[in-house]
């Protein structure tokens, strides 16, 4: 390997576009990404869109990992890639035809911050397939309104012989189960 013909360049966060003012929107249109078993995924951006065709599903998929959406709208600060982040989001989730799906042994994790989501025929699923414990499960946090319209669904559910999750001092409104949490 040779140092001197590397390609790789540093520079400030703000040289790539990432504090600027105006915050991009990401678009997933007809495109299903599956990621490694176990993988930390994270997607951000002002506003995010997951959008399938008459053929396939819009989304992302990974077994037993961690998938993140943050729709921050215009809002300033930092979201760490993995964990909540720690102010208000304002931008819009909007899914149509799409699933965000983690599931597997142990189930996965799924993890949602917007202002406003709508989901049209879509799923997000942190299913547990497996006789592991679920430690996680689905927490979505949208601070406007959230409409799931023509079948669409959120679910953490078990489907084997898996105990239940082990949840304690959570707020009454998160339930746990066989299938991890479900938060809203």
């Amino acid at each position: 390997m040779n140092p001197d013909a590397s390609s790789l360049s540093l520079a400030d966060p703000e040289s790539f576009g990432y504090l600027s003012p105006r915050r991009a929107s990401i678009v997933l249109n007809g495109s299903q990404l599956e990621f490694a078993p176990e993988s930390e995924v994270s997607v951000t951006g002002g506003d995010v869109s997951f959008t399938g065709t008459e053929t396939q599903l819009a989304g992302m998929i990974v077994e037993g990992g961690n998938i993140h959406i943050h729709a921050t709208g215009e809002q300033t600060g930092e979201v760490r890639i993995t964990g909540k982040a720690d102010f208000e989001m304002r931008g819009n989730l909007l899914m149509e035809s799409a699933r965000i799906e983690s599931g597997g042994d142990g189930g996965g994790n799924i993890l949602i911050q917007a202002g406003s989501m709508e989901a049209d025929a879509s799923a997000i699923i942190a299913d547990n397939t497996g006789s592991e414990n679920a430690q996680d499960g689905t927490e979505v946090r949208v601070g406007g309104m959230l409409e799931l319209i023509s079948g669409a669904k959120i679910s953490s559910s078990t489907w084997s012989e898996g105990n239940e999750c082990v949840c304690n001092d959570l707020p009454p409104f998160v339930k746990g189960g066989r299938g991890g949490f479900l938060t809203m």
